[in-house]
């Protein structure tokens, strides 16, 4: 118990073990929030760099034995063909507040199938309605930036693939597809990640791959509204079992 003046700080003993509980995960919460602006922070850095940089052979890694996990947002090259009957949409991709697809296309390279990732493209006025896809035929070089396959904040499971059914129609719809689902879909084996197609390049689609990464300010901002609950949850906490004592007494 604390006096201060005519007023007695006497919190019972579960009030103290609620505060402290929920004051330590305002807290985490308002640190990792910092964490993750710190690690954009670094990343933007990065990309910037990679953006300047040569880009690397990509086809010349994978045959020296290399693979995509040590190229993550580098500036890459690549030289094949577009399988222009193989073009896969990410579903629900959205893009200044309008929904849509992502324009996945293999390119066919000396090292096996690597996926593009050409752009956003709008969406039909129904879901039975796919955009159409405009694939060049002729062999290509183009540039981009590698980048793991996109994961799920939670995946929910995947259809089993029946090869035979899906590959019947094309374009394919998919969501977060593995890298094993690719295999199935496209008949042959996939590299691991995703070429994201810089925004100079042609036969592409709308890109601003820089607009998908929540910029650090915003995290900046959610780490300082946490901070502000435990600075609140403070003050409610001490008014709260704080009593004004009797003259009397």
């Amino acid at each position: 118990m604390l006096r201060v003046g005519a007023f007695r700080f006497a919190p019972p003993w579960w009030a103290w073990i609620l505060y402290a509980a929920v004051l330590a995960l305002l807290l985490n919460l308002g640190v990792w929030q910092l964490q993750r602006a710190h690690a954009k922070e670094a990343m933007l850095v990065a990309q910037a760099v990679a953006a300047k940089a040569d880009p690397r052979d990509l086809v010349a890694h994978f045959w020296s034995g290399g693979d995509g996990n040590d190229l993550h947002n580098e500036s890459v090259s690549i030289t094949g063909r577009y399988l222009t009957d193989r073009v896969l949409l990410q579903d629900s991709q959205v893009y200044r507040g309008q929904a849509g697809y992502h324009v996945w296309t293999p390119m066919q390279t000396r090292a096996g199938l690597i996926m593009v990732n050409r752009g956003w493209i709008a969406a039909g006025a129904t879901r039975a309605q796919l955009p159409s896809v405009e694939t060049p035929v002729e062999w290509q070089r183009v540039r981009g930036q590698w980048r793991g396959l996109p994961q799920p904040g939670f995946r929910l499971g995947e259809v089993a693939c029946d090869a035979d059914e899906l590959r019947k129609n094309w374009p394919q719809v998919v969501q977060y597809p593995r890298r094993e689902t690719l295999k199935c879909l496209l008949g042959a084996p996939v590299r691991d990640g995703i070429l994201l197609l810089a925004d100079d390049q042609p036969h592409g689609y709308a890109r601003d791959w820089s607009a998908e990464v929540m910029p650090p300010a915003k995290h900046y901002g959610y780490a300082f509204q946490w901070f502000a609950l435990a600075l609140a949850l403070t003050g409610i906490f001490v008014v709260v079992n704080s009593h004004r004592e009797n003259a009397a007494s």
